[in-house]
C-alpha cells in the first residue's frame, strides 16, 4: 500500500512537471514587433503602439523597433511622445539614409505639440499714452525796469507822430501865412517839431527794441506767453515746450 502511495506522488509530480513545461513563455521581442508592424500596415496606428511599447521594452537599444513605435505614437496623435524617441534614433543612426528618413518623419510632428498645456492668451495692446501738458519752466514778473522801457516806448512812439503830424499841419500853414515873419516863426515851430518828434519816435523804438530783447533773453528757443496776474497788477512771464 505504502509502495502505490508513492507511485501515485512520482507520477503526479512527473505529470506537473510536464505541465509546466508544455506552458508557453513570454513572446521574444521580434513577435511583439511583428504584432506592431502588422496593426501598423493594416491602419491600426493606435493599436500598434502597446506590443511595439512592450518590444522596446524587450529590445530597448533596436534602433527599428522604436522607429516603428515613434511612427506609431505620431500617427496615432501622440507626437509629444514620438518627438524624444526621434530626436535620440537621429543622434545613433549611423546611415545617412535612415537618418534622413527619420528627421523627415521629425519634421512632421512641430515641437509645438509637445506643449499639451492651455494656450496662453495673447497680451492686450496697451492705450497709447496722452500727449504730455505743456511744462512751465520759468514763471516770474516782468522786471520794472523793463516795464518801464516798454512805457516809455509807447509814449515815445505815440508822442514823436504826434509831433511830426504837427510839424506836418505847421509846414502847412507856413506856405500860407501873409507875413513873412508869421512864414518865419511857423517855419521853424514846423522845424522843431520834426526834430524833437523825430526824436522821440527814435528813443521809443529803441527802447521797444531793448525791452523786447531783455524778455526773449529770458527764454531758449521755447514759446512765451504772457498772462494778467491773479487779482491784476503786472504781466506774468511764462515759458513752457
Amino acid at each position: 500500500m505504502g509502495s502505490r502511495m508513492t507511485l501515485v506522488c512520482v507520477v503526479g509530480a512527473a505529470l506537473a512537471s510536464a505541465t509546466a513545461l508544455a506552458q508557453p513563455g513570454p513572446l521574444p521581442a521580434a513577435d511583439f514587433a511583428k504584432q506592431g508592424t502588422d496593426k501598423y500596415n493594416a491602419g491600426d496606428f493606435a493599436g500598434a503602439v502597446e506590443p511595439l511599447e512592450k518590444a522596446v521594452q524587450l529590445e530597448p537599444n533596436n534602433f527599428d523597433y522604436r522607429y516603428m513605435l515613434a511612427q506609431s505614437y505620431r500617427q496615432s496623435g501622440h507626437c509629444d511622445k514620438a518627438l524624444p524617441i526621434y530626436k535620440a534614433l537621429v543622434d545613433v543612426a549611423t546611415d545617412p539614409a535612415k537618418k534622413t528618413e527619420v528627421q523627415t518623419n521629425m519634421a512632421q510632428c512641430p515641437e509645438t505639440s509637445v506643449t499639451t498645456g492651455p494656450t496662453a492668451p495673447a497680451p492686450v495692446p496697451e492705450a497709447p499714452a496722452p500727449p504730455p501738458e505743456p511744462v512751465v519752466v520759468h514763471s516770474g514778473s516782468i522786471s520794472g525796469s523793463t516795464m518801464w522801457m516798454l512805457m516809455g516806448s509807447g509814449f515815445g512812439v505815440g508822442a514823436g507822430a504826434v509831433l511830426l503830424l504837427s510839424g506836418l499841419s505847421d509846414s502847412s500853414d507856413a506856405d500860407k501865412a501873409a507875413k513873412y515873419s508869421d512864414h518865419e516863426s511857423i517855419s521853424h515851430r514846423a522845424t522843431t517839431e520834426y526834430i524833437v518828434g523825430g526824436a522821440a519816435v527814435g528813443v521809443g523804438v529803441a527802447l521797444g527794441v531793448v525791452a523786447v530783447m531783455r524778455i526773449k533773453g529770458a527764454k531758449d528757443d521755447t514759446s512765451i506767453s504772457f498772462k494778467p496776474r491773479t487779482g491784476g497788477g503786472s504781466f506774468v512771464l511764462e515759458r513752457t515746450w
